[in-house]
Order: structure tokens, then sequence, then C-alpha cells
């Protein structure tokens, strides 16, 4: 899917964004990464519990990174 031809988007006003996960586009305002999951908190600390994941970005790339082994 092309992030810039969905509604939220065009019609209101999110923001094109990098994955603090894995790197790819991903919108802002609580989207979620159709690579990796995760879901756009405005969380930058890596260390500090995201309530929306459950858990840190660096726990949360751990994982992620893990996985595509």
């Amino acid at each position: 899917m092309d992030i810039r031809e969905t509604a939220e988007y065009k019609n209101l006003g999110f923001k094109v964004v990098t994955c603090p996960i894995c790197k790819n586009e991903t919108l802002d305002s609580y989207w979620i990464c159709e690579h990796c999951g995760w879901e756009y908190d405005n969380s930058k600390d890596e260390n500090t519990m995201s309530s929306a994941n459950g858990m840190t970005i660096k726990d949360y790339r751990a994982a992620y990174l893990k996985s595509k082994i």
C-alpha cells in the first residue's frame, strides 16, 4: 500500500515519518507500520516503555530483527 494514497494522509493531515523499528516510511498519529507492526505513538526514547506497543523501541526492534532471521 502506498501510504501517500491513504485518506489519513490525503485528508486528515497525517505526516509521513520513518518507523523507529524498521526504518521504513509510515504515518504518524498512531498508525501501525505495515512492515513491522509498530504503532507510531511519537515515542522517541529507545528505553522508555511505549504504552501503545507494550515495550520499548529497543526491545521491539530486537524482537523484530530476531523474527527476521
